[in-house]
């Protein structure tokens, strides 16, 4: 069973992987498209990408994602919590903010 198990797993963790990549594939195809960037098998494309592109703008657009998929995120947990979990989950971290709030004090005012 040990054997059966430990297969699985690696398969498993081949298969988030390979989610993974393809993932980030489809990411950089989007922020191309978006951008209206020359894919990378056309000719003199590393020069062209990088007259198109500011490192700023790429930066920009990745950061966006981000944010916007973890919202997403954040939103379908919080949804998925049932009134009671949600409830002491705001309470801990009230207690976590409240915390970690009273040890940093300002060093002009010690407020």
């Amino acid at each position: 069973m040990s054997s059966r198990d430990a297969k699985i797993r690696a398969l498993k963790a081949n298969q988030q992987r390979w989610m993974s990549e393809r993932q980030q594939a489809n990411d950089i195809a989007s922020i191309r498209t978006s951008l209206s960037v020359p894919k990378e098998d056309d000719q003199n494309s590393q020069n062209s990408l990088n007259t198109a592109l500011s490192d700023d703008t790429v930066l920009n657009k990745l950061t966006e994602k981000i944010s916007t998929r973890l919202r997403q995120e954040i939103k379908d947990d919080l949804y998925s919590l049932s009134k009671e979990d949600n409830a002491s989950l705001a309470v801990s971290m009230e207690n976590y903010l409240h915390g970690e709030l009273q040890t940093h004090q300002c060093k002009i005012c010690f407020e």
